[in-house]
């Protein structure tokens, strides 16, 4: 499992709390998709073709949907909970998407000296047993300045 164009952000005025935008992507799953079972590493694949557009956009199904994944978050190699993780739909193009997750994180309890944040996700598909990971460095913000 990867976990692709990880973001992290605070809302002004919310709770403390962080944002996360990840987009997972499994290649067990693509390779099902494809009826490619028990693919092995450097196994030939070059007869894969993408099928054309529908009328109406479908899911890619190459990631696990929010109810059948684990998610675990460490902001500075610290733990911190899940209050919420949502499944929204992040569209390619207008005839289809995949799936991506909102999640909210409670702040870290320890602080540090350190001019950004790293955070650390990790996501395991709960179906097959793939696992990924990202890491986003969050610069932290002042502000006020003193000069």
């Amino acid at each position: 499992m990867e976990a692709y164009g990880m973001h992290v952000f605070q809302i002004p005025g919310a709770v403390p709390a962080y944002q996360i935008y990840v987009r997972p992507m499994s290649l067990t799953r693509f390779l099902t998709n494809k009826g490619i079972q028990n693919a092995q590493h450097k196994e030939d694949l070059s007869n894969i073709t993408q099928k054309s557009s529908a009328d109406t956009a479908k899911c890619d199904n190459i990631a696990p949907t929010i109810d059948k994944v684990g998610i675990k978050v460490w902001i500075d190699g610290e733990s911190v909970d899940v209050l919420m993780k949502q499944q929204i739909k992040e569209y390619y193009k207008e005839t289809e998407y995949g799936i991506a997750y909102y999640i909210t994180v409670s702040e870290p309890k320890k602080t540090t000296t350190l001019p950004y944040k790293i955070f650390k996700i990790e996501l395991t598909d709960l179906e097959n047993g793939d696992r990924g990971e990202a890491i986003y460095y969050l610069e932290n913000t002042n502000y006020i300045e003193h000069k």
